[in-house]
């Protein structure tokens, strides 16, 4: 089932691609129209790459959509989704695990790579036991790190097997992929460094406190813990530096050479990676549930139970514009974009926005 058209909504916006770098802090007033939403039930999961939009669900069901909103196929795998859903040139990929018929609960692991034009799978791996998995990709390498501390690396084209590490008891957080290494942060304090074209460990930082958030910017590995700091790691134990928020850091996410972080006392700040520096702060009226770096030049933030989401000019810290949910909608994973419209899946529906005017986008089934 389709949606009708929503209202627009205008927005003080910087125009997301007309305008190049280095032209300053400046911005304008433009349209942000809503141009459709697909009625989704129990969507949890949310990835767009070119022109497919992938939403994963209950029972491990993917239905696939096009820019413009219409369904392009639907695939029940059975079981449920553990794992993010990446989408590569080719297809997408993810992990689902089966329910066990006298537990009634997740057992077992399989990597999937499922063609993005069918939907049929191409291959398929299986996983070590783990109630969740976070895969990257590494060049024709697909690598997925578990929940209980193991990462593994399998040929992208046909899944097979190319190296395996057992590192930890767990791993916690959501670990970091920079092209050349993984960097993922364990139960016993620690975070280790991967290479991902062999499985050599690089490096291994014992942190002072229980990690929850991981990040990275030119081999400078960026933690969030329990306690509320960021905290800068060189190359050597040494510490660059620390800032203390009032609230467990929920997420780190890399912005060009700053750095994002929500923290459970409901402010997001802006770092200076190279130093810590505070470049601004904007206090929520919740804590961050969701938060997404759009073209690197915004972030869209939704606070829990929020029936919207917030869009945060990176540069200056000052609210852009508001996006409207209904008054029974939420943000359940985080928002995406592709092809220059930003996707946000909710409890309800998969609903698509763009700076261009998406009237003629816009039907009704």
């Amino acid at each position: 089932m389709r949606f009708g058209m929503f209202p627009k909504i205008f927005v003080l916006l910087i125009i997301l691609t007309a305008m190049t770098a280095g032209q300053g802090v400046g911005s304008a007033e433009v349209t942000l129209s809503k141009c459709w939403g697909f009625s989704v039930a129990d969507g949890q999961r949310l990835s767009a790459r070119d022109a497919h939009i992938f939403v994963g669900g209950s029972g491990a069901k993917i239905e696939t959509l096009s820019l413009d909103g219409n369904k392009l196929w639907t695939t029940e795998l059975g079981g449920e989704i553990v794992s993010n859903m990446l989408a590569g040139d080719g297809g997408l990929l993810l992990v689902t695990s089966i329910i066990d018929a006298d537990s009634k609960k997740l057992v077992g692991g399989t990597l999937r790579f499922l063609s993005k034009e069918t939907g049929i799978t191409a291959w398929t791996a299986k996983l070590p036991e783990a109630d969740s998995f976070t895969l990257g990709l590494a060049g024709e390498s697909v690598v997925a790190v578990t929940s209980r501390g193991a990462i593994l690396a399998f040929d992208g084209k046909s899944g097979a097997a190319k190296w395996r590490r057992e590192l930890a008891e767990g791993f916690v957080g959501e670990p970091r992929f920079n092209g050349a290494n993984v960097y993922a942060a364990s139960t016993a304090n620690q975070v280790f460094t991967v290479a991902l074209a062999t499985g050599e460990i690089i490096s291994v930082k014992k942190l002072k406190f229980a990690p929850t958030a991981i990040g990275e910017i030119t081999g400078e590995v960026i933690t969030g813990d329990e306690r509320g700091n960021v905290t800068s790691l060189g190359k050597s134990e040494k510490v660059n530096w620390n800032f203390k928020s009032g609230g467990r850091i929920s997420t780190i996410l890399e912005v060009g050479d700053n750095l994002l972080a929500a923290s459970n006392d409901n402010f997001v700040y802006l770092f200076t990676a190279r130093n810590g520096g505070v470049e601004w702060k904007k206090r929520l009226e919740n804590r961050a549930s969701q938060i997404a770096v759009i073209d690197g030049r915004f972030a869209l933030v939704s606070g829990y139970e929020e029936h919207g989401a917030m869009l945060i000019d990176i540069n200056s810290g000052k609210i852009a514009g508001q996006l409207n949910l209904a008054d029974n909608e939420f943000a359940v994973a985080r928002p995406v974009s592709s092809n220059g419209k930003i996707f946000i899946l909710t409890n309800n529906a998969v609903h698509a926005y763009s700076a261009a005017d998406c009237v003629a986008e816009a039907r009704t089934k």
